[in-house]
């Protein structure tokens, strides 16, 4: 590892923050790069799924209380990973390079709106545009977790593709005044490996393999978004209503106050017979890519967001918090391949408007556009491929 140039990565310890950062230490390593992989002993990454990887755990001291989701623990499981291993990350820095100066920052908004004096806001106020930023409103925006963007940092690497979001990264890079490279999606640049911290069952392929193209509609609200059992009961009862194939993720510990095996409507198993398969979690990117799959019902986390757009993949969104509001706003308002699924979820809004109808054939044209985009994005000639090459010249001449 002393002869290669060397990148430490810093994954929060969440699914969809560890998957895009192995990812990334993926694409890294095939530039030459060594990868050091410093994690939280809570939801720690596997090291036999990289075995080139180098992994560091740091101890976090993590409480069980803060280990249940939800938004405030989230912030407090944060605070204390940032306390508590703060010590140990920086004598390893020092041990792997003289003189380092640790620059540790996250960044968690688009924009830093408090520092605009547009945060906290009136309820009255919430459903104002948020200005360059149309079609935003200031409700879409997830709330800031810092009150200072990131001066220290040198550049910034996004998980996307320029012709996703020109507009607005453009704007984005003039308020951080330092390089951006978007070099997305990360899935379709990484080399393949496991990245999911819960086992996947891939038995559902064989299923999806009996079905017609285009006609499942996939149902994943991602690995920490929960629903109450009101919900899970209405979203049964409007798969059943749709009379579409379905595979429905019912992840445990989804369904608040019910940590296994949640109760679904008597008799559903029977009348959905073979039109549908559930399972506890999905190898997500192989049921994106299939042939059956016509529909994604997703909570529009920005990893399950981009996997779908990269197989055209029209959705049915139903954000939940964060950066999943912005995501689905994207999806529905900008990108136009998908439809936002009203609040509280209803039997009645749950139909098959991806499946069948003038509109869905629109998204689903829109929905093939985009993942052209995507294949021609990653390709050699690609802006994706092309950003990675400069961002191998800027890390490598960093140390120079």
């Amino acid at each position: 590892m002393s002869c290669r140039r060397c990148v430490v990565l810093v994954p929060a310890p969440y699914q969809g923050h560890i998957t895009p950062m192995l990812q990334l230490g993926g694409i890294l390593q095939s530039r030459g790069f060594s990868i050091v992989v410093a994690h939280t002993e809570y939801n720690a990454p596997d090291p036999l799924n990289h075995s080139s990887f180098a992994f560091l755990p740091l101890p976090d001291e993590v409480a069980e209380c803060d280990k249940a989701f939800s938004f405030t623990n989230v912030v407090n499981l944060l605070d204390t990973i940032n306390i508590n291993c703060k010590l140990p990350f920086k004598d390893y820095l020092v041990q792997l390079m003289e003189n380092v100066e640790l620059h540790s920052r996250a960044h968690y908004s688009v924009i830093d709106l408090r520092s605009e004096n547009c945060l906290p806001l009136p309820e009255c106020q919430m459903e104002e545009p948020v200005p360059d930023f149309y079609p935003f409103k200031f409700r879409d925006m997830p709330v800031p977790l810092t009150n200072e963007i990131s001066d220290k940092s040198c550049a910034i690497i996004w998980n996307t593709l320029d012709e996703l979001e020109h507009h607005h990264l453009s704007i984005i890079m003039k308020d951080f005044h330092v390089p951006i490279f978007s070099i997305g999606p990360f899935h379709k640049m990484a080399p393949m490996s496991k990245t999911s911290l819960i086992e996947e069952d891939n038995n559902c392929i064989e299923w999806l393999d009996k079905q017609a193209p285009n006609s499942v509609l996939y149902v994943s609200l991602g690995s920490i978004t929960s629903i109450n059992e009101k919900e899970l009961i209405e979203t049964a009862w409007g798969l059943i209503g749709s009379e579409q194939p379905f595979l429905w993720v019912i992840r445990d510990n989804s369904v608040n106050g019910a940590d296994f095996n949640p109760q679904l409507p008597d008799g559903f198993e029977e009348i959905i017979g073979e039109r549908g398969c559930i399972v506890k979690w999905a190898p997500q990117k192989k049921v994106l890519g299939h042939s059956a799959v016509g529909g994604f019902w997703t909570h529009c986390g920005w990893n399950s967001t981009l996997e779908s757009i990269s197989e055209g993949v029209p959705m049915i969104c139903r954000p939940d918090f964060g950066d999943q509001l912005i995501n689905a706003k994207y999806v529905t308002d900008i990108w136009n391949v998908g439809l936002e699924m009203g609040s509280p979820v209803d039997r009645e809004n749950v139909e098959k408007i991806l499946m069948v109808g003038v509109e869905a054939k629109n998204m689903r044209k829109k929905a093939a556009d985009m993942k052209h985009k995507v294949q021609n994005s990653v390709k050699e000639e690609g802006a994706s491929f092309q950003c990675l090459n400069k961002l191998t010249e800027f890390i490598s001449m960093l140390s120079s």
